[in-house]
């Protein structure tokens, strides 16, 4: 079962849906609507973090690559929300509008991934998530 966490009420009571599912979506866009922009972000870090500790997988989504659905390439500030997201510890990230509705849905999920090659392949990406999870990773493959 992955909750999506979308009200305020659901971060409120973060510890206790935590126990009782097998993820958490962090659902900024519906975030976004019910909290003030600056909060999206906090909110964001602290659920990401708290799932990590657990050792559960976190998935965040909406609006990452939001200017894709009308251009062909993101905003600085999109990939650098993206990035922020995996070296964070997000397990996922997710399109929504970029890749349902958007005139560049391709060019969305390669860039998505590119992204995400990028960070994953920056030896500090793996320090950090060696040093912030409760679970640690298989070492990898010469």
């Amino acid at each position: 079962i992955m909750a999506k966490i979308e009200k305020p009420a659901a971060v409120a009571d973060l510890d206790r849906i935590s126990q009782e599912v097998d993820g958490i979506m962090v659902a900024r866009g519906d975030l976004g609507v019910e909290l003030s922009p600056h909060q999206v972000p906090v909110v964001q870090k602290r659920i990401v973090s708290d799932m990590r500790k657990v050792g559960k997988p976190v998935v965040v989504a909406t609006q990452m690559l939001e200017s894709m659905i009308d251009s062909p390439t993101p905003t600085r500030a999109e990939a650098n929300d993206v990035a922020n997201a995996i070296y964070d510890g997000a397990d996922a990230v997710m399109l929504s509008a970029e890749s349902a509705a958007g005139t560049y849905p391709i060019e969305a999920v390669t860039t998505m991934e590119s992204i995400i090659r990028e960070v994953e392949a920056n030896p500090e990406y793996r320090i950090r998530m060696e040093t912030t999870s409760s679970i640690q990773p298989k070492p990898q493959d010469a």
